[in-house]
């Protein structure tokens, strides 16, 4: 199928475009002027220039294509300027979702995060039944255009669905010094003492992107909302993994002990898709080992 595809040259988007090509599906990427186009070109992506400010070039982006997922997030201060962030990532998504719907291209795919959930609820299953409190401003953007592909679904009958990531770790494809967690794995392997209990649900970029591509062309997945999350992580947890790969002798305070993961999101649905979210803490150690074998010499 033609997939017209936003934030084709980012983090993420590398990966869902590769998995796109990999399934045998075309590409059509929005690029800006300053998108990084490497790999794009290499792979014979067809780009279509503009940005999520001109309006014109989202309509020239979805006409022709059969599939349109969105993945393209404008970064602004979201608690400094929450018009902007409206106007920008809610504004244009809902265009996007009508030259979709104004061109019969009956699928919207649209990656959402895992921040729409928002605030959670003691006692309720983190599953995609879970009630909708976003408590920022950047999940209640996510949440706004999550309701506005629901209701494309029942008023004009498209498949679109919404699919929320947690954090997704992994190495940018075309720079290595962009790896999640870099800076903390690279420290502790020079030696250096290590304390926090923070944590989160995580899942990698290869997952991430095969779940959602799963979407494509599905018709099961019509007005559905999906978690995308593999488990729960301590930054101690990348800590000790950085330390036993690397030799280092950091001193890592222990601030979790035995916990617990202090919360579970459920993401039955999208493995129920084929979605292989099962990697667990070895992927995080994997990921660990491969950041510092890009980066020798630094620590």
């Amino acid at each position: 199928m033609k997939v017209a595809l936003t934030g084709a040259s980012g983090f993420l988007g590398h990966y869902l475009t590769k998995e796109l090509l990999d399934r045998g599906h075309e590409v059509r990427a929005l690029v800006r002027e300053s998108s990084r186009r490497e790999l794009l070109s290499k792979w014979g992506v067809e780009m279509v220039p503009g940005d999520l400010h001109d309006v014109a070039s989202l309509e020239a982006l979805v006409d022709g294509t059969e599939v349109v997922l969105h993945n393209a997030l404008e970064w602004v201060n979201f608690t400094d300027s929450p018009r902007e962030a409206f106007e920008t990532n809610v504004g244009r998504s809902l265009d996007l979702l009508e030259f979709a719907r104004k061109h019969g291209r009956q699928q919207f795919i649209f990656v959402s995060s895992i921040a729409a959930l928002g605030a959670v609820a003691p006692d309720i299953p983190l599953s995609e039944i879970h009630p909708i409190w976003p408590d920022t401003i950047y999940g209640t953007c996510k949440a706004m255009v999550d309701d506005a592909c629901t209701g494309y679904h029942h008023v004009y009958g498209m498949n679109t669905s919404s699919w929320r990531p947690a954090l997704v770790y992994g190495v940018d494809m075309l720079d290595p010094k962009r790896a999640t967690w870099r800076n903390l794995i690279l420290s502790v392997a020079r030696g250096e003492p290590f304390s926090s209990d923070e944590g989160g649900s995580v899942n990698s970029m290869e997952d991430t992107a095969h779940a959602i591509v799963l979407a494509v062309g599905n018709p099961a997945v019509a007005g559905q909302q999906y978690n995308v999350v593999d488990c729960y992580y301590y930054k101690q947890q990348v800590a000790q993994f950085a330390k036993e790969l690397s030799g280092s002798n950091a001193v890592i305070e222990d601030r979790i002990g035995a916990a617990e993961p202090r919360f579970r999101v459920l993401s039955d649905k999208a493995r129920a898709l084929g979605a292989r979210l099962n990697r667990g803490l070895d992927g995080v150690r994997q990921h660990v080992q491969r950041v510092l074998e890009l980066s020798k010499g630094e620590w």
